[in-house]
């Protein structure tokens, strides 16, 4: 039999810090988170200043910065060490504070509206919450009363649905799943162990149609890709299986574009190799977009993390290569197709780690986190070229297409301007972005 999904998105080699909110990830990283544009192949260059430790004074920062189509960047930072808290910023206007407490990986939509976790006054119970931009908290589940903990980080979708994996009292017998709330005072049942399905995935994703991706098992020890209409086991219908694909060891983490397009790391079922995906959200269209068994003078991916699709058809994926490097890449190609790797030269300094989970919009801007070797870091803004042929194939659109060629011209005739006001390094820490033209093409 098929292993089951995979869940592993920390690699060891990261060297993240990882704290927990009920078995929610918080990660603490003492640098940068930075966001890029993807599309043939370039390197990343002009970066622009999001937040750094002069505004205020940061001293951490969570590792999974998300960003929406208007380039706000939503971030978990500390300040003082040891309080953190959600802020969002643009460009390199101040940041502003969303909330204290939260965890590593916000998650922002297109209105503005940040979800994120927290403990509450007592610090005894966490909550899931949403922060509208009008400044109002809502509160979408809590630990302490249905929940006995939230197992992986919440997503936001533009409908203000959250989605998100959690337990469920009572302690026995037990009971888990994936659920739903728009911070009404309810939350609904997406799928439980306690019917068909015995094991999920516990990062799923929910796109603008409402429609959302997860991966599990079912009792009858059928293994897939899902997606579920209308927020109810009732609107589950299946996508792949392992044993009807030539892939098994599903991503936990399935991502949904608003084509309905879906990327997911597994492995193959004839090398034993790790690989990324897409396919879209009726079964149709299984294709290998990169893959760590491949042979050739810019050498293999070894291992990678879950990958994200944009609207575009780009695809970004945190990975490890056989030479012992790791960075973030946009296609199969780790040096045609790289964004920015381990070891590179940044603001005077190399870049000592990095981290990337989700933070991609819609005209190819990345948000990341780095960390430089002199100790320094920050939140920045910048431009990066890295859209391969292969994520070129994922959008069959006409009209994407020339989106995304427009969007390649506009970075690379920008570019030479956006080098010279780089100016030098300003070795402060913090987030930064990489950010494309968002003007109407």
């Amino acid at each position: 039999m098929k292993p089951l999904f995979s869940r592993d998105r920390f690699p060891a080699h990261s060297n993240r810090r990882m704290g927990a909110l009920s078995l929610l990830s918080n990660l603490l990283l003492p640098a940068v988170l930075v966001t890029a544009t993807t599309l043939q192949a370039q390197i990343a260059s002009d970066f622009t200043i999001v937040a750094d430790t002069t505004k205020p004074s940061f001293s951490g920062f969570g590792g999974y910065p998300s960003l929406n189509n208007s380039g706000t960047v939503a971030f978990y930072a500390e300040n003082p060490p040891g309080s953190g808290s959600i802020y969002t910023a643009i460009d390199s206007g101040d940041p502003v504070l969303i909330s204290p407490g939260g965890n590593g990986a916000p998650s922002i939509n297109e209105q503005g509206t940040v979800a994120s976790s927290r403990y509450l006054n007592d610090g005894n119970y966490v909550e899931l919450y949403k922060h509208t931009p009008d400044g109002q908290f809502q509160q979408v589940a809590r630990t302490g009363n249905e929940y006995r903990s939230f197992t992986s980080f919440s997503f936001l979708g533009d409908d203000g649905t959250v989605v998100f994996a959690a337990n469920r009292y009572p302690v026995s017998p037990t009971r888990y799943g994936l659920y739903t709330g728009k911070g009404d005072g309810t939350t609904t049942a997406l799928a439980e162990n306690l019917g068909e399905f015995a094991t999920f995935g516990g990062d799923p994703t929910i796109n603008a149609a409402g429609t959302i991706a997860f991966t599990g098992g079912k009792d009858n020890m059928e293994v897939g890709l899902y997606i579920a209409k209308g927020g109810t086991t009732a609107g589950i219908t299946t996508v792949i299986t392992q044993d009807a694909t030539p892939v098994y060891n599903l991503d936990g983490s399935p991502f949904i574009n608003d084509n309905a397009q879906i990327v997911f790391k597994a492995y193959e079922d004839n090398s034993g190799e790790p690989g990324v995906f897409y396919v879209n959200a009726d079964g149709s269209g299984l294709t290998t977009f990169a893959r760590a068994g491949g042979q050739g003078p810019e050498g293999p991916y070894s291992q990678f993390d879950s990958p994200v699709i944009n609207k575009i058809g780009a695809i970004v994926f945190y990975a490890n290569l056989d030479t012992g490097g790791r960075g973030i890449f946009a296609g199969p190609k780790p040096i045609a197709d790289k964004v920015i790797v381990v070891g590179d030269s940044l603001f005077g300094s190399k870049v000592s780690n990095l981290g990337f989970f989700r933070g991609l919009n819609d005209w190819n801007e990345i948000a990341f986190y780095y960390a430089l070797e002199n100790g320094r870091s920050a939140n920045r803004q910048s431009e990066v070229a890295a859209a391969s042929d292969g994520a070129a194939a994922v959008a069959d659109s006409g009209e994407l297409s020339s989106h995304r060629d427009t969007a390649v011209a506009r970075a690379a005739d920008q570019q030479g301007s956006r080098d010279q006001s780089k100016g030098a390094n300003r070795g402060l820490h913090g987030n930064a972005r990489l950010s494309g033209d968002r003007r109407d093409a």
